[in-house]
């Protein structure tokens, strides 16, 4: 019974119905017979790499089995797939503007702004963002609080309330990092102008 249900994958493998052949090789107990594990593999591999979605739930249940494995790249793209991403859609004075990004502001705005997009990570999961500001004089301040409980499309912002008045001119760098791994998601620069 075992080599015709087999077999009946391998059949369906060879056709073009990797998605066929990997529901038998799944759905019935032939584990540790001939190639099965390996066409496992294979076919899920195959699906990975013809749907790399990470809103997909099949895409993330293989790729975790074939990291786990230390299936050919499957790490790589689990780790480019569910990277979190810090993205600035606005960083300028007017507090009712959440669209423009300015590429330079004036040292004695009264009032500064920016938001971020947070995107990625795994289905599910959140992760606590801190931000890094460095100054043209040199000087980074890092935040004292930190954005909790972020996830996958959630919106984040910071604002100089009383503005900049005191700082020197040049390139300013805001920098926003995963709490705990101290990973780098995302910057912007732009320039302090007299």
């Amino acid at each position: 019974y075992k080599e015709y249900l087999y077999n009946a994958a391998i059949y369906k493998k060879s056709n073009g119905k990797a998605t066929d052949a990997l529901r038998l090789f799944n759905n019935i107990v032939l584990d540790g017979y001939k190639e099965t594990a390996e066409y496992r593999n294979q076919l899920m591999y195959w699906y990975v790499t013809a749907h790399k979605n990470r809103n997909d739930s099949t895409t993330y249940d293989y790729l975790k089995k074939l990291k786990a494995t230390g299936y050919k790249d499957a790490a790589d793209i689990f780790k480019d797939l569910y990277k979190w991403k810090a993205t600035f859609e606005c960083f300028n004075t007017d507090e009712d503007d959440y669209d423009t990004i300015a590429k330079s502001l004036n040292k004695t705005c009264s009032y500064v702004h920016y938001s971020i997009k947070v995107t990625g990570g795994e289905p599910s999961v959140h992760v606590t963002l801190y931000n890094k500001t460095l100054w043209p004089d040199g000087n980074v301040n890092t935040s004292d609080w930190y954005w909790e409980d972020v996830y996958d499309g959630g919106r984040q912002g910071c604002a100089w309330s009383s503005g900049w008045n005191s700082y020197s001119v040049g390139d300013l760098t805001v920098k926003i990092y995963i709490k705990g791994t101290n990973e780098c998601i995302g910057s912007y620069t732009m320039k302090i102008t007299y």
